[in-house]
This record gives structure tokens, sequence and C-alpha cells, in this order.
């Protein structure tokens, strides 16, 4: 084809093209009529439509660049071409405007609360897009820039909320040159002019915003905004434009405050972004610029920062300053007048939770409570919310809330607007609180405070604090809710050994009440005054809110009472009770449990006291051999009957009593039994499990490091114990059993103890024995030890990498579970040795991790191996790999490919790295491109 053929060509296709884009318009155009709802499109219109769309840009697209050569053929071509022109342009914006305002009609139900639907925000989204490429190809740029900006960003808008992302990319690179050039030429414009170049700029900028932020670049998005900040400065702005700057702000920060639930990464953006408003609000308010509200804005910003900061306040002490701070600065410039007082008593209150969130010390708690007391408004809301707030410092600043309280009540006496909410009586000139809620308020105070005084051992400061709860001025709840009061008290004065007030405080509590007469019962057993018990197990009996329970802990008080007395008329009470009809059902059940727990206590006192007495007449034992084999006989099977109900320490003592009775029989007899040798080794082993729960329940103190001691003398003998039970009994499974939970007790003990030399000598027998007893309970001993070693921060890491080490190389992977539990143990072990990050533990973790791949790769095993614990190994792997410069980093990425190849569909790798940034994912291909070309040169 010669030139002037193709030339040819070319006008004629353009004629075609032009026909196309004339007829499409004027098609889109005629279904305009149709389009007025968006809520009745069919995926079919929707379709059509698309094609129409598609069709139109295509046209717009050839029409400018037939206009740009017609325009390089203008200078010879005389005045004819350019009113040809001028015709095409009028009809694209005639066109252009009418689809542009059909679509902002169109979407106008979308302001309504109804969900948006995608293909309605579809075909808005283009409707937009088409009117603004027709009146883009219509306008001349130098003249209408400012129109087309605002248009264009509107459009952004509208494709960012269909998911069109990569055109309202396009579109945002298109204009941000307009956007400099409109900024460059802005002192030229007047002052009408000037205007509408500043809401086109904003707009643009905030779509700016917007697409920074759909694509997860907050950074980006951050700096648009921030540059916002200086546009202020030179183009002017009404009070639309300011306020769509500040929402944007406050909306940004809020969305980040929303995912501050999963990181601090989003408190972080959020703070940054609040900040980012509050400048843009006081900006604005620095010019002078009157808008009305305005300062709504700023208070919102500086409460959300400090919000902000006291989400993080309990882990960065900086965090609580920097909230303090805004706080301040809200109440320094908050207008001090009655309808602002709420506004700076959520202020108050926000505070004081971000000082005491970050352990601040005492004086400064305390400011911040006399600060939120002098400014409280009186009325119900803010006065419970503010005692709400005292009660959470009874932990941590018990005097401060004590002090907080005392407070609030001078004030409120103090204030004549408080006086309504506590009411005084001219009752001997003593006042009583009214409302209950207030009471209840008060009265939990002082209980939390002496719950804790009570926690803390110190009983004498714990009735105190119960006494004042005591007080008359919480009469309103009734003398039912004083007594409770006052027998607590006196229940922390007994044990603190004041009896004195305690007797006065009981004698003030009604006598008909069940409660009053234990704790006389109580009271007396500790006093020693027999009469004083035997007279309240008496009283008890005759009152009609008896407890069962009350008659159970009495019976085991008086166990333990150094009268006889007493305890057979607590029994004689506890019997004739149980005969009464409504003392059946439950209450029978737990008084024979007193019975035969008091029965078994005795026991273990007789059995206690014959040990003695055949241990001070040696000689005149061989004799009474019988008796003695009795003896154990029953401590035995008691013991043994009642595994399933008799207190741990009962058992303990009934076990060690059989224990020591077997061992005089040993040297008595010369003759034993078959079962001789198990019986002792079970009696041994209950002890030492009795034992072992004691220790659990005992601090640190010398008995405890006594019992401990006891422990493992104790462990040695039943050991050598159990190796005496012949190979053939039939019951050496269960001696199998004894010994290794008795491996694990030693090995508590010795963590406890802080003993990690002879801890790791232990380990090391445990794991060597269990290996003999079989693969099952080796491995079911080395997990439990393993758990055990976990729970002590201290017990060194190479003794838990020598157990991982061990049930890695020692596991089955034939079973589901098996495979479940050895990914587990890959994890745990490669973790830890990627933590001591040293040349010798990388190539260790380069080992298991080559075994665990091996493993996963067995067809058999892939579909039972979890597949989040390969994403974690391949991806730690690869992390690893990259981040390591050692001989072995390509040996980590490598294996890490492999091992990504085994997940199905993952065979060329081409995948973002498990959790890991999209980035990774790329730099893991380029590693593998990199892999292969080296293996090719090779």
């Amino acid at each position: 084809m010669n030139r002037r053929s193709g030339t040819k060509a070319r006008i004629n296709m353009s004629k075609k093209l032009s026909i196309d884009l004339h007829a499409a318009v004027e098609d889109l155009k005629a279904e305009l009529p149709s389009l007025r709802s968006l809520t009745s499109i069919t995926k079919t219109k929707k379709d059509e439509l698309t094609k129409l769309f598609d069709v139109i840009q295509d046209g717009v697209t050839e029409h400018v660049n037939t206009r740009r050569r017609g325009k390089k053929k203008h200078v010879t071509s005389g005045q004819g071409g350019k009113e040809g022109h001028q015709i095409t342009a009028e009809w694209l914006d005639e066109s252009g405007v009418k689809i542009w305002n059909h679509a902002t009609q169109a979407s106008q139900p979308f302001s309504s609360s109804r969900q948006k639907n995608k293909d309605e925000l579809t075909v808005l989204a283009f409707l937009r897009l088409t009117a603004f490429r027709l009146i883009d190809a219509s306008s001349d740029p130098h003249a209408y820039l400012a129109r087309l900006l605002g248009i264009r960003a509107k459009t952004i808008q509208s494709l960012l909320e269909a998911n069109q992302f990569v055109l309202a990319g396009e579109l945002e690179t298109g204009g941000a040159e307009d956007a400099q050039t409109l900024t460059s030429k802005v002192e030229r414009w007047d002052s009408a002019e000037r205007s509408e170049v500043g809401s086109a700029l904003i707009a643009f900028w905030l779509a700016r915003v917007d697409t920074a932020a759909y694509s997860d670049n907050d950074t980006l998005a951050l700096n648009h905004m921030d540059e916002t900040l200086q546009l202020m400065g030179t183009v002017q702005l009404g009070h639309n434009e300011y306020r769509l700057l500040a929402s944007k702000c406050w909306a940004m920060g809020q969305k980040w405050m929303a995912e501050s639930r999963k990181d601090d990464q989003g408190v972080h953006a959020a703070i940054e972004w609040l900040d980012l408003g509050l400048k843009i609000v006081e900006n604005v308010a620095n010019r002078g610029v009157a808008i009305p509200d305005w300062h709504l804005f700023r208070t919102s910003m500086l409460y959300k920062i400090a919000s902000a900061y006291a989400k993080n306040a309990a882990r960065d002490p900086s965090a609580a300053a920097s909230g303090a701070a805004a706080l301040d600065r809200l109440v320094e410039t908050t207008d001090p007048k009655p309808k602002n007082l709420a506004v700076t008593h959520r202020a108050y209150i926000l505070r004081l939770h971000l000082i005491r969130t970050s352990n601040a010390s005492e004086s400064e708690v305390r400011q911040a409570v006399e600060a939120l007391i002098r400014n409280i408004p009186w009325v119900e809301e803010t006065v419970i919310e503010s005692i709400c707030q005292f009660q959470t410092l009874i932990v941590q600043y018990p005097d401060t809330a004590i002090f907080a309280m005392q407070t609030m009540l001078d004030c409120a006496l103090a204030a004549p607007q408080a006086l309504s909410l506590i009411p005084p009586t001219a009752n001997q000139n003593r006042y009583q609180i009214d409302d209950k809620a207030y009471v209840i308020a008060c009265q939990s105070l002082l209980w939390n405070s002496g719950g804790k005084s009570e926690k803390d051992n110190n009983m004498g400061e714990a009735a105190q604090w119960y006494e004042l709860a005591a007080h008359r001025v919480f009469g309103i709840l009734g003398e039912g809710n004083l007594a409770s009061c006052r027998r607590k008290a006196a229940m922390c004065y007994i044990r603190s050994g004041s009896f004195k007030v305690a007797t006065e405080l009981i004698r003030l509590c009604p006598t008909e009440e069940a409660s009053t007469q234990y704790l006389r019962f109580y009271l007396a057993v500790k006093q020693g005054h027999d009469q004083a018990a035997i007279e309240a197990t008496t009283a008890i009996a005759s009152c009609p809110d008896l407890d069962s329970k009350q008659l159970v802990l009495m019976n085991t008080l008086a166990s333990g009472a150094k009268s006889s007395s007493v305890y057979y008329k607590a029994m004689q009470t506890l019997l004739a009770v149980l005969k009464r009809a409504d003392m059946q059902g439950d209450f029978g059940k737990q008084a024979l449990s007193v019975i035969r727990d008091d029965l078994a206590d005795k026991l273990v006192g007789y059995l206690q006291s014959a040990i003695e007495l055949l241990s001070q007449n040696a000689s005149q034992g061989p004799q009474q051999a019988k008796e003695v084999a009795w003896l154990y006989k029953t401590a035995y099977n008691a013991a043994v009957r009642g595994l399933n109900y008799l207190a741990t320490k009962i058992l303990s003592d009934l076990f060690y009593a059989t224990v020591q009775l077997m061992r005089l029989y040993d040297d008595y007899a010369f003759e034993r039994d078959a079962d001789f040798a198990f019986i002792r080794t079970s009696a041994m082993f209950g002890t030492i499990c009795g034992k072992m729960f004691e220790l659990r329940d005992l601090k640190n103190s010398k008995d405890k490091s006594r019992l401990s001691q006891s422990l493992l003398d104790s462990i040695h003998d039943c050991r050598v114990a159990l190796s005496d039970i012949r190979a053939d009994h039939p019951r050496l499974a269960t001696t199998s059993s004894m010994a290794a939970i008795v491996d694990i007790c030693e090995v508590e003990i010795l963590c406890e103890q802080g003993s990690w030399g002879n801890l790791n000598t232990t380990v090391q027998e445990c794991m060597r024995e269990s290996s003999s007893s079989g693969p099952s309970s080796a491995m079911g001993t080395a997990e439990a030890i393993l758990n055990v070693c976990y729970g002590y921060e201290g017990c060194p890491t190479q003794i838990i990498f020598d157990i991982l080490a061990y049930l890695v190389t020692s596991s089955h992977t034939t079973t589901s579970a098996e495979i479940v539990q050895y990914s587990r143990w890959i994890r745990s072990i490669i973790r830890l040795l990627f933590e001591q990050s040293t040349a010798v533990s990388d190539e260790q973790a380069l080992r298991f991790a080559l075994e665990a791949y091996n493993v996963i790769r067995t067809s058999t095993v892939r579909a039972a191996y979890p597949q989040e614990e390969i994403y974690w190994l391949y991806t730690n792997l690869y992390n690893h790999g990259i981040n390591f410069n050692g001989p072995h980093q390509q040996h980590f990425c490598g294996l890490a490919i492999d091992i990504a190849s085994t997940i199905p569909g993952n065979g060329d790798v081409d995948h973002t790295v498990g959790p890991t940034r999209p980035s990774e994912g790329a730099l893991l291909r380029d590693f593998a491109d990199r892999r292969r070309s080296q293996v090719d040169r090779q």
C-alpha cells in the first residue's frame, strides 16, 4: 500500500470511529431516561452499557488523537478546519454535561441508608467516567482547568467506590500535572476564580488521599493530606472545604482506631491522622475564619487523640504523658460555661484512667483525682461515673481511693447543687444516704478495700474497712445488710487476734440468725471457751435460716478443738439435725462426709501412735509382726478405698503411715506376701503424689524447702522399691506408669529449687530410662517433662532443646495425630534455634528443617501435616535466609522453596509467602529464578 492509499485508509477509519462515537453517545443519551433509578439495572443491561462505554472510550481517544494531528495540519489549513472542530467540541461538551447531570441525579438514592449494589456503583462510575472523557475532549485545558479537575476528582471517587482502582489511578496520575499548574498560577486568578480553584484542588487532593488509602498506602495518603495544609495558605477555601478536610482526617483516624484492635500500628496511624486534623482545625482558627461550631472539631480531635494514647498507656509510659497533655489542652481551651462541663468532665475521667494505667506515682494519681472532683458537674450520671472510676483505684492505690471518696463527700456537702444527691436527715445530727445506688457503690468500694487487705493477710485493716461499711449512713439497705458487714469485720478481728472487739461486734448482730451463732461458736473455739461454744451449738440448731454448710464447718472446727466435750456436742447436734425432714438430701451426704473424714483423721492419729510405740519397743517387734501386718494392711486399704473422697492430706498421711509400718514389718518378719513389694511401692507413690499437692500450695518458705528435700528422698526410696518388683509381676505396666510420674515430680521439684545442674542430669537419665520402657511411654514422659520445664522462665534453653531434639528424633509419623504433634515440635525447636542466632544453631535448624521436609514430601504424610505449619516453616526459613549472611543463606531459601512446592498448586512458587508481605513473595520468586539460573550454569 502506497502513502496515499494508507492516508486514505486512516481517514476512512477516523470517519468510521467518529460515526461510531456519535452513534454510541446518542444511544447512551437515549438510554438515560431508563437509568433514572439504577436499582432496576439487570446484568444484561449492565453488559450492554459496558459495551457502549467501551465504544465511547475508544472513540473519544481516537478523536483526541485525530484532533492533535489536525492541529499540526491547521497551521496551513485556513479557517474552515477550525470551525468544523468548534462544532464537534460543542456537541461533545453538551453530551458530556448531559450524561454527568444524569449521573448526579441517579446517585441521589445512594444518600439513603440502603446498601449500595456493586452493579449500580459500577454503572454510575462508568457514567461519570464517560461524561468526564467527553467534557475533557471538548474543553480547552488552559481555559477550563479548574472545572475539569473538579469533575476528575468526583470521577475518581466514584471509581474507587466501584473498586475500579486501576482506572482511578490513571485519572489521578493524569490530574497531578493539572493540579500543579493550577497551584502555580493561583495568584493570577481573581477572588471568584480563586474560590473555584480552591474547591477543585481540595476535591482532587482528597481524591488522591482516598486512592492511596484504598491501595493500603497510608504513608502516601498522609503525605497527600499534609500537602493540603500548604494549599490552605495559597488558595481561597469556603467553609465546606474546611469541613471536608477536617472530616477526612477524623474519618481516617476513626478507621485506624478500629484497626488498633489487631496491632499497635493502628494506634500510631490514628494519632498521626488526628494530629494532622488538629493542625488543620487550628490553622483555620488562627486565620480568623469564623465557622459555626468549628470548636467542636477541635474538642473531638483532642479527646480522640487522648483515647488513642490511652490504648498504649499500659505498654508505653510516654503515651500516658502525651495523652494527658492533649487533655490538658482540651480543658484549657474549652469555654468554662455550664454547658461545657460535661465535655471537661469526660476529659478529667480519661486523664485519671491514663495516669492509672501508666502506673504513675500516688501523688500524680491524687492530683488527677482532685482535678476531677473540683470540676465535677453535680448530676447523677457524672457522680456515679466518678465513683466507678474511684473503685478502679482500689487494687493499685487503695489510700487514694479512700481519699477520693472522702474528698468527694466533703465537696458534695459544700456544694448547694449536690445536696439533693445526699439529703441529710435531722436524726441526732446524723446523715443517711437515701439512694440505694449510691449506698451500693460506696459499700462496694469499702468491701473491695477490705478484700484487698484480707488478701494481703492484713486482717486488722480489713476489719476496719468492713466496719466502715456497717456505718449507719448506709442504713437504707436495712439492718440485715449492716449485720453482714459487722459479721465480716468480726471474722477479720478474730483472725487478727482482737477477740474483744470481735465480741462487741457480734453482740450487735441478730441472735436469731444462724450466721451470728456460727460466728459465736468460731470465736469461742479460738478462745478455748468450751461452754460458750456449746451454747452456740445448741442455739444454732433452732435458727430458721440454718444452712447445712454451717454445721459441717462447725464439726470440722470442733474436731480440731482441744476439748472433747465441744466435739461431742457438735457431733450430737449434727446427728440431731440430720434427722429433721427439712435437712435431708445433700445435707445428709455432707454430714456423712464429715463423719467419714473425721474417722479417717482419727485413724491417722491412732496409726502414728502405734508407729511411735513400735519404734520405742523394737525388741518386742518380732512377737508383734502379725499385728503390724494387720495395721499396714488396714492403713493401705483405707487409703485405697478413700481415693475418690478423702482429703489429699489425709490420703497422704495414710499412705505414709503404711510405708512406715511396712518398714517395721520388713525388719521383724522373715516371710513376705507375694504383693508386699507392690503394696509398699504403691504406698510410697501415693505419699509422693499427696505431698506434691501439698508442696504446690506452700509459698516460698523454710517449710517448702524442707518438704522439697523430703520429697526428693522419698523419690529415691520409691525408685529403689520399684526396682525390687519382679519383671514377671502382673502389674508391671502400672509400675512403669508410676516410675514415669515419679520422674516428672522430681523434675518439677528441681525446677522449683532452681537446681538446673541436677535437673539436666535427671532429664538425661529420665529420657534414657524411658526409652527402655517402650516408645509410647518414653514420648509421653518426655512431653510431660517438657511442659513442666516450659513453665519456668529460668530453665536453661539447652535442657529444653535436648528434650525437643529427643522428641523430634524419636517420634513416629504414622498416624495423623503423630504427624500433627511432630509438626508442633519441629516449629518449637526451629524457633528456639533461630532465637540463638549462632552458626551452630543455624546449622542445627537447617538439619531439623530438612528432616521435616523429608517427612512432608511423603505422599501419605502430606495430607495430614497441618498446612499452617507448612506455611510457618517455609516462610520463616525463607525470611531467616534473606536476613542471614552466613554460608547457609542459599540453603535456607532453597529449602523454603522446596517446602512451598509441596502445597498443591504451588509447584512454581508463584504465590505470596504465607502471612508475609506481597513484596516478600516477589523476592521468593526472584530467588527461585536466580537459583534455577545457577543450576543451568552448572
